[in-house]
């Protein structure tokens, strides 16, 4: 297990970065390796298990309870779960935004579900992880000079990207069951790093 924080990012060379441009790499990071564990994943499912297991994140958390319900009769009380739901109720109160529950209990089914259908998931986010801490140690010194470039406290201009953005960019979107749908964001996949909205701590 493995936390997004300030000590991970200064294990990668990150330390020196101003700490509103530390949570926007923290968030990046996230992001960054959620899609791109999300594509491995996706390339392994069939188009019945891709739409199944997008259905978690669709919104509708009937659908993530249904499932719950089938194959985790007591989940409501799962120690997992309520960690999480706790680290999203917190962070929504420092950040002074409305919690999402049903964010955490979508993650959290499709979570079992990953556990049930591809049990080496968490291979697939270790090596994955590896990968990309190697990647942002390699790219420290031109995220660090971006960030001398656009200090933190100067106002966003248009056209204008933050350090980790600039010197890291966002890789493409993991495939859906039907290409010609275009759906406004992709699939999540839990990696629950604490302190995220709707998301709990990354499991190895």
């Amino acid at each position: 297990m493995f936390q997004i924080d300030d000590e991970f990012l200064a294990s990668l060379g990150l330390a020196a970065l101003p700490q509103d441009e530390k949570e926007k790499m923290k968030a990046h990071i996230y992001e960054t390796l959620e899609m791109r564990v999300g594509m491995r994943l996706a390339s392994g499912m069939t188009d019945q298990q891709l739409t199944e297991f997008e259905g978690f994140m669709s919104g509708d958390p009937t659908k993530a309870t249904d499932y719950l319900n089938k194959v985790l009769p007591n989940w409501q009380s799962d120690q997992t779960l309520q960690m999480s739901l706790e680290n999203e109720r917190r962070f929504a109160q420092e950040q002074g935004i409305q919690s999402n529950s049903n964010a955490v209990i979508s993650e959290f089914a499709a979570l079992k579900w990953l556990e049930t259908n591809f049990p080496d998931y968490k291979n697939v986010v270790a090596e994955e992880l590896e990968k990309l801490k190697n990647e942002i140690k390699t790219a420290a010194p031109q995220i660090l000079a971006a960030s001398n470039v656009a200090p933190a406290a100067q106002v966003q201009q248009p056209g204008q990207v933050d350090a980790a953005q600039q010197a890291y960019p966002q890789p493409p979107q993991p495939p859906t069951a039907n290409p010609s749908l275009q759906q406004p964001e992709p699939p999540q996949y839990p990696y629950q790093p604490p302190a995220q909205p709707g998301a709990g701590a990354p499991q190895q």
